[in-house]
């Protein structure tokens, strides 16, 4: 039998994803036949290639492996079929710009119920109210925070960790308030600064990227995030820190998506943050610098949330 993962997800391919892999691997469509009752005629007549295969999460492929990294998950789709992912990286696409053009990006899945049915929006309005830095900003598109990061230290560990110490480090007059979660889009003074902290230690992430104007977004398990589209929904700007990352139904790389995700989303160089000192700030000096076009940004964000 499998070996469940914490998750309850195999450790090895499920009979479907074994049929499949049969099917790519090794042009054997017994299983296929035995498995999902279907002539495996069909799919030899073009060895696939008029066949559409959606795979699951980027770093699990069909095989669900353990500690691989790299293009591992995509050379699966260098087979004939069409395969629709969530992932492709800029470099693989780089080296397989074919492949590239017969597949499709797709973005991630937004699972919970709190973001279709406006909990996290609601969560997060209500805060706002708390945290606004005075009466005028209530009722107003005026967000509370500058930026706003919360995660564990995985993928690129040395790119999370900047960020981070950059949020913790940034001065009072650019909104830091010693936290490495967030920088407000106001200076605030000792006391508001430590409501602020407390209100927001245990906040939900989800509702508080409704609090912020940008949202930093650097890879996790694979160069890509979740995090990008959250963002997005979010009407947080997305800010990419992956150099090998990119967007669902984009023109990006050669790709023939119809998204420019310049109208949308900043993108900060991994080595630029990974290589920061204690007076470097790079990702707030792009922010500053793209302040003038939070609104622009915004709006061009919204389609592309929901389509």
């Amino acid at each position: 039998g499998l070996l469940p993962r914490e998750t309850g997800r195999g450790d090895r391919p499920s009979a479907w994803e074994q049929a499949l892999l049969d099917l790519v691997e090794k042009r054997d469509g017994a299983a296929w036949e035995r498995t999902f009752n279907v002539s495996a005629k069909w799919w030899a007549r073009r060895k696939g290639a008029d066949h559409v295969l959606v795979q699951p999460a980027p770093v699990t492929g069909l095989r669900h492996p353990k500690g691989v990294r790299g293009w591992g998950h995509y050379l699966q789709q260098l087979a004939a079929p069409i395969f629709i992912s969530l992932e492709l990286s800029r470099s693989f696409v780089a080296e397989y710009p074919k492949c590239a053009a017969k597949n499709v990006v797709a973005p991630y899945p937004i699972p919970g119920r709190g973001w279709h049915d406006g909990t996290w929006r609601k969560h997060a309005a209500k805060a706002a109210k708390q945290l606004a830095a005075s009466d005028g900003e209530q009722g107003n598109e005026v967000r509370p925070l500058r930026t706003y990061f919360r995660a564990g230290d995985h993928g690129c560990v040395s790119v999370r960790r900047a960020i981070k110490r950059e949020f913790a480090e940034a001065a009072v007059q650019r909104g830091g308030v010693g936290d490495p979660g967030f920088v407000l889009a106001e200076p605030a003074d000792n006391a508001r600064a430590r409501d602020v902290k407390k209100r927001l230690q245990n906040f939900p992430r989800q509702a508080a990227m409704f609090l912020a104007d940008f949202c930093p977004c650097p890879e996790g398990d694979s160069p890509s995030a979740k995090r990008q589209y959250d963002a997005l929904l979010a009407g947080c700007v997305p800010v990419v820190a992956s150099d090998d990352a990119l967007w669902a139904f984009s023109r990006e790389q050669g790709l023939d998506g119809a998204l420019d995700p310049l109208a949308f989303a900043l993108h900060v160089p991994e080595a630029a943050l990974a290589g920061r000192n204690a007076t470097s700030f790079p990702l707030l000096d792009a922010l500053d610098a793209a302040a003038p076009r939070l609104a622009r940004l915004r709006r061009a964000g919204a389609p592309p949330a929901w389509a």
